[in-house]
């Protein structure tokens, strides 16, 4: 019989609920029953689960969520975002137990899936001791001591530093994060009867019990001492798309034949779903830098206020959204703040990167680029049009070039797409035959 599954995804951007989409779709390839939770936002980038048979169970509005977007990017504490996310918990954890009752009531029992925002998944599984495991989206949520600590990229800290320095930092920020979620988290727990206080939320309890189903290929994070990482860790590949791309708008084809005509590199510019403060300032340099290399520049932008205004000059294209898989494979350079689906799909395609981080794993995944040499890095406070334009220059010469080509053949002819091994190993911990070997 095939395993009933519930994806929870009801939190975090595009970048977060993306991936947890193409586990579901991959699920249902797998012959399992189906449901995810999401924000109301993303329900129309649910049409083809719900048409291949999951069932679509959504949380707030889609105004609620597009205010959290604009708020997102104009504060600079990320504590302000956190208490927005927990002020659903309990609508959340309702929902959770509401599917849980009526799968048992069928005679089922589910197995729970959550990325790491999903918090309410672990409460459940506190609460009903169900079967529950954890998505981790990038090694930015992992902690190592024997390496440079992810999490700390943006303070310099190096590999070289003594382990009880670097330890002792990650207590430092264990307090920070719990000041902003624990009390919260640790009230509502109590109203459910658990009675033992959470403290350093995001060292080890948001894990589940299950498998920690890592999206990134093992070759990514070479830098890591063994066994820095949890056992029950598998790495399963970035869960990229397989199918065929969609076709680019005809005003945006023309644009790109335009300029292969031309002989003119493109440049893709995106700030991704929660644009930064300073992402109109970075639009219009952006802009400017393209103009002095000759390039091209397609500007990917869901708030037009932040983009240049009309009219704009004849180098630049300027969209709300279009599929990543679908135009990297006409751009010469992706310019953008580091978020890591971006980052995977411009490696896959071979595109050289230019990344000016923003908040959160931004930072960790411009050095992440860099260290690979498949793009530049560039720091916020050293944004300039001259500088970003010889940034442009750099990631477009052929030792970076070379790095990408290797990187995208590793991608390419290295085996499956993440999503489908992730499936396969979700399958494996739901119908009881515990985790399966390390891929």
């Amino acid at each position: 019989m095939a395993p009933s599954v519930i994806i929870s995804a009801a939190y975090g951007t595009l970048g977060d609920v993306a991936p947890m989409l193409a586990l579901a779709q991959a699920l249902l390839v797998a012959g399992s029953e189906v449901t995810l939770i999401t924000d109301a936002y993303f329900l129309s980038r649910c049409a083809a689960l719900s048409a291949s048979g999951a069932r679509i169970e959504t949380m707030g509005t889609a105004a609620e969520y597009e205010q959290l977007l604009f708020d997102v990017g104009q504060r600079s504490k990320p504590q302000d975002t956190v208490q927005v996310w927990l002020s659903r918990l309990d609508t959340h954890y309702a929902l959770l137990e509401k599917l849980l009752d009526e799968a048992l009531l069928r005679g089922e029992k589910p197995t729970f899936v959550a990325h790491t925002l999903d918090l309410a998944v672990r409460v459940l599984e506190e609460q009903r001791g169900v079967r529950a495991c954890t998505v981790l989206l990038q090694p930015w949520m992992l902690r190592s001591t024997g390496s440079q600590p992810t999490q700390f990229d943006e303070l310099g800290i190096p590999a070289w530093w003594p382990t009880g320095v670097k330890a002792l930092a990650y207590r430092l920020a264990d307090w920070a994060i719990d000041s902003a979620f624990a009390p919260k988290l640790n009230a509502f727990r109590l109203k459910l009867g658990l009675k033992n206080r959470v403290t350093r939320v995001y060292n080890t309890w948001y894990q589940c019990a299950g498998p920690l189903i890592g999206l990134w290929p093992e070759w990514l994070a070479t830098d890591v001492p063994a066994g820095d990482w949890p056992n029950r860790l598998r790495l399963c590949g970035f869960p990229l798309a397989t199918a065929e791309p969609t076709p680019l708008p005809d005003s945006l084809w023309d644009f790109i034949c335009a300029a292969r005509d031309a002989k003119e590199p493109v440049v893709v510019v995106t700030l991704g779903t929660s644009p930064p403060p300073f992402a109109q300032r970075f639009f219009a340099i952006a802009v400017a830098a393209c103009a002095c290399i000759g390039a091209k520049a397609v500007l990917i932008c869901g708030v037009d206020a932040l983009l240049p205004p009309a009219p704009r000059p004849a180098h630049v294209f300027c969209c709300s959204f279009v599929p990543f898989d679908s135009m990297l494979r006409y751009a010469n350079v992706f310019l953008s703040s580091g978020g890591f689906g971006g980052v995977s799909q411009a490696m896959r395609a071979g595109v050289p990167q230019v990344v000016i981080p923003g908040k959160f794993d931004r930072t960790h995944n411009a050095h992440l680029v860099a260290r690979l040499s498949v793009g530049v890095r560039l720091p916020t406070h050293a944004v300039s049009q001259r500088r970003l334009a010889a940034a442009l220059k750099r990631a477009m010469s052929p030792a970076v070039g070379d790095a990408c080509m290797m990187y995208a053949e590793k991608l390419t002819s290295g085996g499956a797409d993440g999503a489908h091994v992730g499936a396969a190993l979700i399958v494996s911990f739901a119908l009881g035959d515990g985790m399966a070997p390390q891929q």
